[in-house]
């Protein structure tokens, strides 16, 4: 059974159990096979949520090794400039 069946399957259960007097009884087997469905469903999307957050992790990882990598050559350049700066100066160039 598909989940947009099944939810629809387990919302007029609900709706019968809670007294809907307009709806006949649903069809216990019916309800089984949605409850299957549905539960299906939820391991999936958990089993697909957990892959995305080991995803996500690594990623972070990757992002902070990245900036430090960053970061390490923005202080090599700015050292580089001072070095540079420093030789213009003893050379007597502006």
């Amino acid at each position: 059974m598909k989940t947009e069946k099944a939810i629809r399957v387990l919302r007029d259960y609900n709706l019968w159990r809670r007294g809907n007097e307009d709806m006949d009884q649903p069809d216990p087997r019916e309800i089984g096979e949605a409850i299957d469905s549905v539960l299906v469903a939820i391991q999936k999307a958990e089993a697909e949520l957990d892959e995305a957050r080991a995803d996500l992790g690594h990623l972070k990882e990757q992002l902070d090794y990245t900036r430090k990598q960053r970061d390490k050559m923005v202080d090599d350049l700015d050292q580089l400039v001072l070095t540079v700066s420093d030789i213009r100066d003893a050379r007597g160039m502006v």
